[in-house]
């Protein structure tokens, strides 16, 4: 999978597969909470707000850049 800016169709992610072992999520302060080259769709328990969102590793952020969003205003 590869997330895909709405507002101007650049990739924003490396291609990434679902992480199916849990247990490689990691807690430790400093260190990455998912191994690079997966993601997961959060539950929730993580942070209250991820609930349903895509988590990745930031180090398989690309192309990304700020759009402004006038319904923030």
């Amino acid at each position: 999978m590869k997330l895909v800016c709405k507002q101007c169709n650049i990739e924003l992610t490396k291609h990434l597969i679902k992480l199916q072992n849990l247990n490689l999520l990691n807690e430790n302060d400093g260190e990455d909470y998912i191994p690079s080259g997966f993601y997961i769709i959060g539950d929730g328990s993580y942070d209250s707000n991820s609930k349903g969102k895509i988590i990745i590793n930031l180090n398989d952020l690309i192309n990304s850049k700020h759009h402004s969003d006038a319904s923030r205003g």
